[in-house]
């Protein structure tokens, strides 16, 4: 069993890792947390038991204890990572930490040389790499059932009201605070394409806008606040649709308020953004980007990220020299067409565990767990590869440039 400190305990700290230790009492126990919440603090510390003078507001305070667990969980907004990711590695520490690393290339850098420094392990939460489905169409991938790749199409479908939660209403509604979207939504799907492929990135080239959540798309008749909207029955992202649904105890309404009753979020509405009009809000993220990429070998990648989706799914489509292959994330569902015998194969997925992303939440603890102790090699930049990745898209789209990546990444790593 590893022993484990949490630094933020939102939704991710509450429910994924500290729902896997409670589950799990074999593998990970916590034994500190960090908190400024009141009520998610105190409900973590009775959850797990833990000691008062290891149950804090402010993360610095556990600065002051000698090192007290094998590992340093940082699932604080990506802002509010650098700082205790750097200490907590000084301390001897290793490091789960979630995506992305850091809202600048450069802080994301200076906390894997960190790490490197003080021979510390440390794995951003890049759930898709141990999900069975991208596990799956690696292995197809790597046993050469397609041929020769020729090209790669991922798309993200966000989701149309995810988008106005997390991106327009959300704490990832500012670049200038967490990061562009490309970064803090889908270094994800740019982690998981290198992964697949296993292959260099050589090109990048990226647009993008941000179309639809501005101020000058606002209907006539629109309020400030959802809950007096003449269009509010109407409107597909009014927050009373997505909050005031009383048989929804979970994500995204125990992100606006601890409180769930119906008077809790009728007082979040009237009290936070998540009640304001999706054209009235300070947003600057884009809502839909698409990013060319020329990897070794020749094979062109193309992903894009879409607000304007019903479903909140990844779909994936590989072409290669022997078949083709599509698959739908959500659905756990992949299809390949081999050209030899024209013939189709339907894999449908049952995820071990039941968590979210597909039960990859849990396998990323399990696999993060099982390393520790298997002291096998790191590329500790392979980690950060999809901030390159990221920062880079973002540098040709504002540049209206194509990047030579690698040339990029080397500069950034210097």
């Amino acid at each position: 069993m590893k022993t484990a400190i949490l630094i933020g305990a939102g939704e991710r700290g509450l429910n994924t890792y500290g729902a896997y230790a409670l589950k799990y009492k074999d593998k990970l126990k916590f034994v500190a947390v960090a908190e400024p919440d009141d009520y998610r603090r105190n409900y973590f510390k009775e959850n797990h038991n833990i000691e008062d003078k290891y149950c804090v507001r402010d993360w610095k305070d556990l600065l002051k204890f000698p090192k007290i667990a094998d590992i340093a969980i940082i699932a604080t907004l990506e802002n509010l990572h650098k700082e205790p990711a750097l200490a907590f590695l000084d301390l001897g520490y290793n490091i789960l930490i979630e995506k992305p690393v850091a809202p600048t290339i450069e802080d994301s850098v200076q906390i894997i040389k960190k790490a490197i420094e003080k021979d510390k392990y440390i794995m951003p939460a890049y759930v898709l790499r141990f999900s069975d489905f991208y596990k799956k169409i690696r292995e197809i991938i790597d046993l050469h059932l397609l041929g020769e790749i020729v090209s790669v199409i991922q798309e993200e479908h966000i989701g149309y009201w995810h988008m106005a939660h997390s991106y327009v209403r959300g704490r990832w509604r500012k670049s200038k605070d967490v990061g562009p979207i490309i970064l803090t939504k889908s270094c994800h799907d740019l982690d998981i394409l290198q992964w697949i492929l296993g292959k260099k990135c050589l090109q990048i080239y990226s647009t993008g806008s941000l179309k639809h959540f501005r101020k000058e798309n606002c209907p006539n008749q629109a309020s400030d606040n959802c809950l007096d909207c003449k269009l509010k029955n109407s409107c597909p992202y009014s927050a009373t649709k997505i909050y005031l649904n009383m048989e929804n105890n979970g994500w995204p309404v125990n992100t606006i308020t601890n409180d769930l009753s119906y008077e809790g979020r009728i007082n979040a509405l009237r009290t936070t953004n998540f009640g304001k009009c999706v054209y009235k809000l300070d947003n600057d993220v884009l809502d839909n980007q698409k990013v060319l990429m020329k990897f070794d070998d020749s094979i062109d990648v193309i992903f894009t990220l879409d607000a304007f989706t019903h479903d909140k799914t990844r779909i994936i489509k590989i072409t290669g020299s022997k078949g083709e292959l599509f698959g739908n994330f959500a659905k756990n569902y992949i299809e390949i067409n081999t050209f030899s015998n024209d013939k189709k194969e339907v894999i449908e997925l049952n995820p071990k565990y039941k968590s979210s992303h597909q039960g990859s939440d849990f396998n990323l603890l399990d696999e993060f767990l099982e390393t520790l102790d298997s002291k096998k090699p790191v590329d500790y930049y392979n980690f950060i590869e999809s901030h390159f990745m990221a920062f880079a898209s973002e540098y040709s789209r504002i540049n209206n440039t194509i990047v030579d990546y690698q040339r990029y990444k080397e500069e950034k790593i210097r």
